[in-house]
């Protein structure tokens, strides 16, 4: 333990070296402080500091001025208004030194505090809210039915019930809201001293409990694609039966809709894209004639930004299977409102990537009867690389099939021609659709009768 002594003025005390800890005691005007700084020097500055008011305090004293008031406390604020403070301090009044928020990230935090948060805690001001309170509330939480966060069914229930991954979701939201209220940023002053959110038992996720993360066999891709196909049949004989009309757009959108999951899957499962890469691909990157595709990679900061791949014929068949190209930029397009028209909501329409397909994945799960525990949109890639390795694909070809950056030193030094690519997906899509005795192209109808 290392001390000093300390003696300024009409001050003295000891500065302690404990546990990693500067530890200040100060005698001063009759009374002793105590502080516990991370460095000397911080521990030094402090008790300058102290020192320096005690001596402006004795000179106004001596010249008869009294020490001015302190300012009147801040106005307290309820949960809800802290967290429409900390919205607008995000996105529109974003401060510079901090990150601003995506659409995404907006969407997810207002969807969780209308829905849950703020009907708990919207009315109460936040320095009211204690960690035992919120504690309380997150155990209650627990098997309570989750509710619609958008759209005509807010507010209705799911058919899901609150589960340790939505817990937290909640806490993290809370996390943001109270961590907000201690450190505003520029501009603004404090609400809290601490986050009561230090103090909560966060909730921790068994990973034994969950599925391990699995991969597809090719009947269970087959089995799904022509699941894919079925319903885009059911939906295009739904609309030819069907009469102009409100119904009959509905129906059409749901064709849309199937015909799109139909090319995505078929993509993903047969060109092992990430779900990124293949959400911003654009039709100018696809090349029908020589059969290629111009894959930008998702991962920013990699020496591999963007290759030119083969791709097999009935990816490129899904995707001409689309319809017309000059109607979008991006092969896969995702539509938002752009604020702008006659109507107060807009109504021109504002083309952006893809965000996700995980519903329509689920719903293609059940329909081909196969467990979705552990699937998701990255399994197809790992998927793709298995079944070309057990289809005897050479390792470096599939080291540039699937685009890494880092594999091993034969797939660095090593490089395989694009006509060894052609023949390894090739492989990959008998391998896939070798039980059908008829090759029927998956992109069209098969004809009655």
């Amino acid at each position: 333990m290392t001390q000093h002594k300390t003696r300024k003025g009409n001050g003295q005390g000891t500065i302690r070296h404990r546990g990693g800890r500067w530890e200040v005691r100060l005698r001063l005007e009759g009374e002793t402080l105590y502080k516990s700084c991370e460095s000397e020097r911080k521990a030094r500055d402090w008790v300058a500091a102290e020192i320096t008011r005690a001596r402006q305090r004795q000179q106004l004293e001596e010249l008869g001025i009294t020490e001015p008031a302190p300012p009147p406390p801040r106005p307290e604020i309820t949960f809800a208004d802290l967290a429409a403070t900390l919205v607008l301090a995000r996105t529109e009044k974003a401060d510079p030194r901090r990150r601003k928020w995506s659409d995404g990230t907006k969407r997810w935090f207002l969807g969780h505090v209308n829905t849950s948060l703020a009907p708990a805690f919207g009315d109460q001001p936040v320095s009211a809210i204690t960690s035992s309170r919120i504690a309380a509330w997150l155990t209650q939480q627990m098997g309570r039915p989750i509710l619609h966060r958008h759209g005509a069914l807010r507010g209705k229930p799911t058919g899901r019930v609150v589960s340790a991954s939505t817990l937290k979701h909640y806490e993290r939201a809370l996390s943001m809201i109270f961590s907000f209220a201690v450190n505003p940023g520029r501009g603004l002053e404090p609400w809290l001293a601490v986050s009561p959110m230090q103090a909560v038992e966060r909730t921790h996720v068994q990973r034994g409990a969950r599925a391990a993360k699995r991969i597809l066999r090719a009947r269970e891709i087959l089995a799904l694609l022509q699941a894919a196909l079925a319903r885009q049949q059911e939906t295009a004989a739904a609309v030819a039966a069907r009469g102009p009309g409100k119904p009959r757009r509905l129906l059409e959108l749901a064709a849309v809709d199937a015909r799109r999951d139909l090319a995505y899957f078929t993509v993903i499962a047969l060109t092992g894209m990430r779900k990124s890469e293949i959400a911003r691909m654009r039709w100018s990157w696809v090349d029908d004639e020589d059969g290629m595709l111009w894959v930008r990679a998702a991962k920013i900061g990699t020496d591999l930004l963007s290759q030119e791949v083969p791709i097999s014929p009935r990816a490129l068949a899904a995707l001409q299977e689309l319809g017309p190209r000059a109607t979008a930029r991006l092969v896969f397009p995702g539509w938002k409102r752009s604020g702008q028209g006659g109507g107060a909501r807009g109504t021109r329409k504002e083309e952006q990537p893809l965000t996700s397909m995980e519903r329509p994945l689920r719903r293609l799960l059940d329909l081909a009867e196969i467990d979705g525990a552990g699937v998701s949109l990255h399994t197809f890639r790992h998927s793709f690389s298995s079944l070309l390795a057990k289809c005897g694909v050479q390792p470096h070809v599939i080291a540039q099939l699937m685009r890494h950056t880092a594999g091993t030193m034969t797939a660095r030094y090593t490089h395989a021609e694009v006509e060894d690519q052609r023949q390894a997906l090739l492989l990959l899509e008998r391998a896939v659709f070798a039980p059908l005795a008829t090759v029927v192209p998956i992109n069209k109808p098969a004809t009655a009768g």
